[in-house]
């Protein structure tokens, strides 16, 4: 109709409409959601903490300690269902469960050692309530309840656990912790056990060798024999023995000088003969055990033997001076 168009208006083409339509009413971007399992981790993570601050802080407090216990053991179950759960789902949100984990478990351990510091002082007013031994004479040979027989390795100890023409029965009964039974006179006696020092000498110990006889030690040592007794009529007493180094519970032996002798042991397959390791001593019946120490240095008046008594459930020790008599060498 004769109208010009301006070249600044031009045509939309009908596709490119329908595009920019399509864009409009497009939805917007979704924001990326946590898995589900990450948010229960970090709420778990969060109670295991509290539970093992709190868990902390209380035992650090002297005597009450121990009653931490139930808050860091739930505390630690906490963190650790916690991590679980974390890891399962490719480890988010694991930072909580495990500072959590390790301070209830850092509680737990201060915890402990209340507990076992409250079982050691009930231990020791234990040991206070009872004596550490009873110091009886020997009685004269006539009494068959007490009188053992010797056996012929018996026979080569030099025995001076008797003296000579001394045969009147003692009654005599001490109860001194600070007294030393005479070894060669005396028994010690705690509860249903009684101990006897049989003799002690000097030279070389003949070993066992896996069931082998005929081996010695290489150097001349002291070998202390002694005998276990269980009174009781009724108990079986469990006894370790006091020459075995395995147990940590070993004998201590010095002498009138100050000097400190240790126990010698000979490895895992060999030991002296009539040595014990462990054993169960019945009612009634008798056993014996054999010691061995270094070499005493030469001029001492007498050793004293000390004797922990928890080698057979006791408490406290037994106590034994040696005269030289009964080791010196001829």
């Amino acid at each position: 109709d004769g109208t010009e168009f301006q070249s600044s208006d031009r045509i939309t083409p009908i596709g490119q409409l329908v595009s920019e339509e399509e864009e409009s009413y497009a939805e917007p971007p979704r924001e990326q959601s946590q898995p589900a399992g990450s948010g229960a981790a970090h709420s778990l993570g969060i109670a295991s903490l509290i539970l093992g601050l709190l868990a902390f802080v209380l035992s650090l407090v002297p005597c009450i300690g121990m009653l931490s216990l139930p808050i860091s053991a739930l505390g630690l179950l906490l963190g650790l269902i916690g991590g679980t759960v974390s890891l399962m789902r490719s480890g988010r949100g694991i930072g909580f469960p495990i500072a959590g984990s390790f301070l209830n478990a850092f509680a737990i351990g201060i915890a402990f050692i209340w507990v076992i510091a409250a079982a050691s002082i009930g231990e020791i007013g234990k040991q206070e309530k009872m004596p550490n031994q009873v110091v009886e004479n020997n009685v004269n040979k006539g009494d068959n309840k007490s009188a053992t027989k010797k056996t012929k390795a018996e026979d080569e100890w030099a025995d001076a656990s008797a003296p000579k023409g001394d045969n009147k029965p003692a009654t005599k009964k001490t109860k001194s912790e600070d007294e030393w039974a005479d070894a060669s006179t005396s028994f010690a006696k705690q509860g249903d056990i009684r101990v006897k020092i049989t003799g002690a000498k000097i030279g070389h110990v003949e070993l066992t060798d896996i069931g082998k006889l005929g081996t010695k030690s290489k150097d001349e040592l002291l070998q202390v024999a002694l005998t276990i007794e269980n009174l009781s009529e009724t108990k079986l007493v469990s006894y370790r023995g006091w020459g075995s180094v395995d147990f940590g519970t070993q004998p201590g032996l010095t002498d009138n000088f100050g000097n400190v002798y240790k126990t010698i042991g000979f490895g895992i397959f060999n030991h002296p003969i009539s040595q014990i390791k462990q054993t169960d001593i019945y009612p009634g019946k008798t056993v014996s055990d054999v010691i061995v120490f270094s070499l005493p240095v030469q001029n001492t008046q007498h050793l004293q033997l000390k004797l922990p008594a928890r080698n057979f459930k006791g408490t406290g020790e037994l106590r034994f001076q040696i005269p030289k008599n009964m080791y010196a060498s001829d």
